[in-house]
């Protein structure tokens, strides 16, 4: 019986070893990720936006109106919601922590901001990405706006 319990010790401590870690070159790429998505929004492409989004009915986006499922219904959302580059603004963030949760998947915690004519709203983000077979990917979104003036 011990014989079999540091046989399958053995076998966990090589796997574990093995397992590689999330590295600098991770967040590199996962802050580029938001960089190409931030480059799209800014020239008024949408749908390129929400390309760095997975393309599954699994992805999830919860914000003020609830959770959105699923990739063509956040698209849909996205563009109801921003229906023209006037609507969409400038998009700015900052980016305060990338996160590792695992090799292949990390959270990322920031702050966003819309520059327009008429205001700048705001708020605060949480993504939890994943790499995947076409690079990283944002599997999860839950953006927050900061109140507005009006608000109480």
């Amino acid at each position: 019986m011990s014989l079999r319990w540091l046989f399958l010790l053995g076998m966990l401590s090589m796997s574990c070893a093995s397992v590689e870690r999330f590295d600098a070159g991770d967040e590199q790429a996962v802050r580029a990720l938001l960089e190409e998505q931030r480059t799209a929004w800014n020239r008024g492409d949408i749908e390129g936006f929400v390309d760095g989004y997975e393309r599954s009915a699994q992805l999830s986006f919860a914000g003020a109106d609830g959770v959105t499922r699923g990739w063509a219904d956040l698209l849909t959302r996205y563009q109801r919601r921003y229906p023209d580059i006037a609507a969409m603004g400038e998009l700015k963030f900052d980016l305060f922590e990338v996160r590792p949760l695992a090799k292949s998947a990390a959270l990322v915690i920031g702050e966003w901001r819309l520059m327009r004519e008429s205001d700048s709203p705001g708020g605060i983000f949480s993504l939890i990405v994943e790499h995947q077979m076409d690079g990283w990917k944002v599997i999860h979104d839950h953006t927050s706006s900061y109140p507005t003036e009006t608000e109480d």
